[in-house]
């Protein structure tokens, strides 16, 4: 087989021949430690390039084919997959190659090949992060078929060499220079980083240069910095921001593995910002539904409306916790820095529409689904770079973490914005003027809300009347949501019997139930990882159940029983 997909290419240019490898005893490691491996049957790489070694990982190849002594599992009459074993099976390595692959690369979209020699056929299947497509034909019927699509593959619409369709225009590799160069880059920021060509890559971001030049000092940058070959891109510099190459580095802060998902990807990254030199950022890749709005419209709405609230009697309070609040220039406390959003959906581009592009889904238009759940890729730029919360030195540490966190989601939530997913991973540490404080990240599933103390503007209403029902969405973690959302839920799974309480159905997520979820953050926290005498199964015997009715029962009993032991940290008593 492998040498019948080499010959479909005899006549293709070197730059665009792909090299097929037979895998089938090779084991590729999982996109995450909790994988299993896979062995593709086999495997090509990226046009133009070596075969890749015996030890690389998914992020040299380009191209899973899967081939099976077995019939094409989609009907090709009903075009639909019949739940045999076999057929499941045969679904589930494909995706599970998929994964892989976008996991892997800077994909936007993937292809993944089926051979099924007993029904003499081949299926090519498209998977984006919404979901995915199948095409199915006879080889014997169709011989010159595959080479064609191995012709269109090699041939994306962008100029970036050896590299397929469905790349990201976006994302280059570096060179070997470009490597050298930033090496040194690096060291300013983390000289613990070692780089090579698989853990950095170019990528296009937008930096609002009025945030930049007031949040930012130039103690982090030098006017004879080394610049990269990349540079601001605008061709008028009186726009309101630069867009530009900034260069990813390192392991990823986060990285998310689901695969019809948001597929959130997050790392640092410097950007060399015209004037100004090299300056760190945290990048926040992620694919969101277009249905919704994006994290970055309820920064903006912070931003926009944190200044009036420093002027009401109501920020008092704020003020007697951080009395050189006045002092820094746009510091909100408790909230990250946001310095700019890219929706790649709306980038102007040379190289075809963003379907051709893939920087919004098309799988369920294919599908005659709807379309507003289709997802679109953007990337924004926060800082200061975090660490996890479960990190904290000290529970005071931790305490006053959280504290921050709360404080930030009062500033949000008087400037309208209410969070809705209060969680352990959405609150991160960092040092400032040698204390740790923290902040609230992550919006992803904020929702507008009216605005408190006056702050409230007339295109509010329009904003929030044109809301696609908020308040129905459950959100948040589980282990962490409040009672009142849980019983929300467990009444929701009984709609149609006879005992649904009407008035939970009606319940919308409010700021009080935030406040609770930060309760259970700070004690889910201590049970895991502080000294305590309430058991090493204490945490999980109270959080982990995929039972809501048992997960809200659980949490009542911790609140309302006054014969359990209190929670008492060693050393650390009230």
């Amino acid at each position: 087989m492998v040498t019948l997909l080499t010959g479909c290419q005899r006549d293709f240019p070197a730059a665009k021949t792909i090299t097929f490898q037979d895998t089938h005893a090779r084991y590729l490691s999982g996109p995450t430690e909790y994988d299993h491996t896979t062995a593709p049957d086999i495997l090509g790489g990226y046009p133009g390039l070596p075969a890749p070694p015996s030890n690389a990982g998914w992020d040299q190849y380009a191209l899973p084919i899967e081939v099976k002594l077995a019939p094409d599992p989609v009907d090709p009459t009903s075009n639909t997959v019949s739940a045999s074993k076999t057929n499941v099976g045969t679904i589930a390595q494909l995706v599970k190659s998929a994964r892989s692959l976008l996991f892997a690369s800077s994909h936007c979209y993937v292809f993944v090949i089926g051979v099924y020699s007993n029904s003499h056929r081949m299926r090519i299947y498209r998977f984006d992060r919404s979901g995915s497509v199948s095409c199915g034909f006879d080889y014997h019927d169709k011989p010159l078929a595959i080479r064609e699509f191995f012709w269109r593959l090699v041939n994306p619409l962008h100029s970036i060499p050896n590299t397929v369709v469905g790349w990201d225009e976006t994302i280059r590799r570096p060179t070997n220079y470009d490597i050298r160069i930033m090496r040194e880059e690096v060291k300013h920021f983390d000289s613990s980083v070692i780089l090579d060509r698989s853990n950095c890559r170019w990528v296009k971001v937008r930096l609002n240069r009025d945030t930049f030049l007031s949040r930012r000092v130039s103690a982090n940058s030098s006017s004879d910095s080394t610049s990269s070959a990349a540079g601001p891109t605008n061709s008028d510099q009186d726009l309101p921001y630069y867009d530009v190459e900034g260069f990813t580095f390192g392991p990823a802060l986060y990285k998310s593995s689901g695969l019809f998902s948001r597929a959130t990807y997050v790392t640092r990254i410097l950007v060399d910002v015209p004037g100004h030199g090299y300056h760190e950022f945290v990048m926040k890749d992620a694919w969101h539904q277009r249905i919704r709005r994006p994290e970055s419209e309820f920064y903006e709405r912070i931003q926009e409306r944190y200044a009036e609230l420093r002027t009401k009697p109501e920020f008092d309070w704020v003020r007697q916790i951080y009395p050189d609040v006045d002092s820094i220039p746009n510091w909100i406390p408790g909230l990250p820095e946001y310095y700019g959003y890219l929706d790649l959906a709306d980038l102007q581009s040379t190289s075809g529409t963003d379907s051709e592009r893939g920087h919004t889904t098309v799988t369920l238009r294919l599908q005659n689904q709807n379309e507003t759940s289709e997802r679109s890729r953007g990337r924004s730029l926060t800082g200061p770079v975090g660490r996890p919360l479960v990190d904290y030195p000290t529970t005071k540490d931790l305490v006053v973490a959280i504290r921050d966190a709360v404080v930030g989601h009062f500033i949000a939530r008087a400037c309208g914005v209410l969070h809705r997913d209060i969680s352990t991973g959405n609150i991160l540490l960092f040092e400032d003027s040698g204390s740790l404080r923290g902040f609230l990240h992550d919006f992803d599933y904020a929702t507008f809300v009216p605005c408190d103390f006056g702050l409230a503007k007339p295109e509010d209403q329009i904003i929030l009347s044109t809301q696609k029902n908020p308040d129905k969405e459950l959100t948040g973690t589980p282990q962490f949501m409040a009672i009142e959302i849980l019983a929300k839920q467990v009444q929701m799974q009984l709609k149609g019997d006879e005992v649904v309480q009407e008035h939970l159905l009606k319940l919308a997520h409010m700021s009080h139930h935030d406040l609770e979820s930060f309760y259970w953050v700070m004690i889910w926290i201590l049970l895991r990882y502080a000294n305590h005498k309430q058991g090493h199964k204490a945490c999980s015997q109270l959080f982990d159940h995929a039972d809501n009715y048992v997960a809200k029962a659980l949490k009542e009993h911790w609140l309302y029983i006054p014969d359990l032991e209190p929670l008492m940290i060693d050393e650390n008593a009230p």
